[in-house]
């Protein structure tokens, strides 16, 4: 939903005011904060669940799934712009709410959102509190937690927890999708020992190739529309285009070598130092996606017993309804260099082995 005709030219300059400097968002959260604390101060944060992954593994279908069960709260994309300031905008901005009618996301993968469909804006709160992991060309991985970062995360959690509770008092449970949390899966469970962070993936080729062409989309989306880079760049969405910065995960250099974003053997190479290192975490619950889908039914109350959550059947019929196979092969790999397949196959059979969910 980034595409400059989803947003009128008013909305356009209201984001662009919002994310002009962190002072206005900062004035706002006091006043929000001044008025409204009481009404989240005593919302206890139990197991949060962080969905997190390089991006074209799943994440977005499977928060959409999970958000189906009432008991989760995440962002919704009408809490843009002012993303530090939810319950106060929510406020203002319920008299002009309309869900509308869904459209296909600026990715063009079939994927189709309105305002009230969940949507990845948890970086906003890493940018805030670690603005200087954003100015080189690649995000290093987070270790420590600041003092800054552990108060903003989680009086935004229960804030966000709030504002979804006002309109279903179920919504109790934070729920993120934010791809970028794999850099800070220690930091996470440091903050929040009871938090499960889910981390689902794909095929390495298949995965390889959707982001070499989500990359190519949306470099030429960044060349035509200045507002989908403005847009991107403000949420802290710097998986593609000509704002991809990638994680500086400990083997990526090595692996990646000469390759060049325009080349399939970048994005494999990518994607094996990412799970290379995710593949050795003791604190993650890897899904494999394709193994989740295959039986979608089973593979949601498999899932949802692992999260704990409460489920009849309606409910488990209504989340593995948003799951969508892959139904065809895309993998030509004429172009791929033979250790670098042979490391990803290997690789990818060790996540098969660690995998929550077994075919």
């Amino acid at each position: 939903m980034i595409k400059d005709q989803n947003y009128s030219f008013l909305e356009q300059k209201v984001h662009q005011l919002a994310f002009s400097s962190s002072s206005l968002q900062n004035i706002l959260a006091d006043i929000e904060n001044s008025l409204f604390e009481e009404r989240w101060k005593n919302i206890k944060v139990k197991q949060p669940i962080f969905i997190c992954s390089l991006p074209r593994a799943g994440t977005t279908i499977l928060l959409e799934a999970l958000n189906t069960h009432p008991s989760l709260a995440t962002y919704h994309y009408r809490d843009m712009p002012f993303i530090l300031t939810p319950y106060l905008w929510q406020k203002f901005s319920h008299r002009f709410h309309h869900a509308g009618i869904k459209k296909e996301r600026s990715h063009l993968d079939g994927i189709v959102v309105n305002t009230d469909s969940p949507e990845a804006f948890e970086e906003v709160i890493w940018k805030l509190a670690a603005p200087s992991d954003y100015k080189h060309s690649t995000i290093p991985l987070c270790l420590d937690a600041k003092d800054k970062l552990q108060t903003l995360l989680h009086k935004q959690i229960k804030k966000i927890i709030a504002v979804r509770m006002k309109e279903n008092g179920s919504a109790s449970r934070y729920i993120s999708k934010n791809n970028a949390n794999i850099a800070r899966t220690k930091v996470i469970s440091s903050l929040y020992p009871d938090s499960i962070i889910l981390v689902p993936f794909r095929d390495p080729f298949e995965q390889a190739i959707s982001l070499l062409r989500q990359h190519n989309h949306f470099s030429t989306l960044h060349r035509d529309s200045h507002f989908s880079k403005i847009y991107m760049k403000s949420i802290g969405h710097y998986e593609f285009g000509a704002l991809h910065k990638p994680i500086a995960f400990p083997k990526l250099k090595r692996f990646i070598g000469g390759h060049q974003f325009s080349e399939l053997n970048y994005w494999l190479a990518y994607w094996l130092a990412a799970f290379t290192h995710l593949s050795r975490l003791p604190n993650i619950k890897l899904i494999g996606y394709e193994s989740l889908c295959s039986n979608a039914k089973l593979g949601i109350k498999c899932l949802s017993e692992e999260l704990q959550l409460d489920c009849n059947q309606p409910i488990i019929d209504s989340m593995s309804n948003k799951l969508h196979p892959n139904t065809q092969q895309r993998f030509d790999n004429h172009d791929v260099d033979p250790q670098l397949k042979k490391a990803c196959i290997e690789c990818y059979e060790h996540l098969l082995s660690r995998c929550i969910l077994q075919k």
